[in-house]
């Protein structure tokens, strides 16, 4: 793995995050990007699939207690979850965030890989989706366009903005949909989402490590 900085302080492709967001904005606006919701009078329609899989997986996870109750905690589990945690968020972080939205750094290949397979875990959407939205919120901080735009309220920049969907499909640069892995990573997310987080975790450790560690 190679830092920014073992190129003399720029960036490892030599595009500066500055010029992707204008190359973002650049972007054509059709039907499909624009924002929705425009009207403030009109609220934008409510995303019952990502409510109702919050709320579902929520549900399952406040099972986990009870089956504990009864068929007691194994340290397999224990130590399976707090992977998972430390795993699935650093992968977000570091590769969702910091080498495919901002470029800070390249990685090998399967480094690229193990980052964007161990993501899916977290059920935060394909690294494509993520990474067009997050450079969306760079290019329109704080005002309407922004996905996360913090004038709406602490609970709608952290969350809410997943049950309302305030922003149409995001622009996507080139420099993701020509990447393979990231394309084969978003056109498989499901699959890989729900084999990493529900079954591997079951597998290694039965009900209580997919009910801990899973979900």
């Amino acid at each position: 793995m190679s830092s920014a900085t073992s190129t003399g302080g720029a960036k490892p492709d030599g595009l500066s995050f500055q010029r992707q967001l204008f190359l973002f904005n650049s972007i054509p606006q059709n039907r499909s990007t624009r924002l929705m919701g425009s009207n403030p009078e009109t609220k934008p329609a409510l995303r019952w699939r990502a409510i109702l899989f919050i709320c579902a997986t929520t549900l399952i996870a406040a099972l986990w207690p009870v089956y504990a109750y009864f068929y007691g905690v194994t340290s397999t589990e224990i130590v399976l979850a707090v992977a998972y945690f430390v795993t699935a968020g650093m992968s977000i972080t570091v590769g969702y965030h910091r080498m495919i939205s901002h470029r800070a750094f390249r990685a090998r290949r399967w480094t690229e890989a193990a980052l964007l397979v161990c993501g899916s875990a977290a059920w935060q959407g394909s690294a494509l989706a993520w990474a067009s939205d997050h450079l969306r919120h760079h290019s329109y901080t704080d005002t309407r366009r922004d996905p996360y735009n913090i004038k709406q309220g602490v609970v709608h920049a952290h969350v809410g903005w997943l049950f309302r969907r305030t922003v149409a499909t995001s622009p996507q640069p080139a420099y993701l949909t020509s990447d393979p892995l990231i394309v084969w990573q978003d056109r498989y997310y499901v699959p890989l989402a729900v084999f990493t987080s529900f079954i591997v975790p079951y597998a290694i450790a039965g009900v209580g490590g997919f009910l801990l560690a899973g979900v």
